[in-house]
């Protein structure tokens, strides 16, 4: 008995030091099957101008079966094969970089996750151009939340 209250007070301990010492998920937005986040304690200035951030995207179980069926369309369209664990995709993080006074974005990474946590795909871009924010998009909300 002693030895379970142990474990509940230490487990208890650990998981609030994931508050502490974890990201700072705060919500951005929801948009069709899809709930999309920022990482508040992610946010940093590489330069004057810039800004980069993480960004969740969480999708619902039929966003997830939307998201495997347009990814294997277009794996397909390209002529690759698919990851193995695309069936058990869940999330995915975004690495965003902002010019704020020029109102640009670009994406410096994107990883996918299953539900165990696991990487299924990892994409790096060496050097992806800027692209304008448009008006009502999950760029524009993550913008208006980083670039203040």
């Amino acid at each position: 008995m002693k030895l379970r209250i142990v474990i509940l007070v230490f487990g208890l301990i650990i998981a609030s030091m994931g508050d502490v010492y974890g990201a700072d998920w705060k919500l951005l937005t929801t948009i069709s099957e899809r709930t999309y986040f920022y990482d508040a304690k992610s946010v940093t200035r590489p330069s004057k101008d810039f800004v980069r951030v993480w960004s969740k995207v969480a999708f619902t179980e039929e966003g997830v079966k939307q998201w495997v069926k347009e990814s294997k369309r277009e794996l397909l369209y390209e002529k690759k094969g698919w990851p193995k664990n695309l069936e058990k995709f869940d999330h995915m993080l975004i690495l965003y970089e902002y010019n704020c006074p020029d109102r640009m974005f670009r994406v410096l990474t994107i990883n996918e996750f299953s539900k165990d946590g696991l990487v299924i795909e990892s994409f790096n871009y060496d050097k992806p151009n800027l692209s304008f924010i448009m008006p009502g998009t999950v760029e524009e909300f993550l913008y208006n939340a980083v670039c203040k």
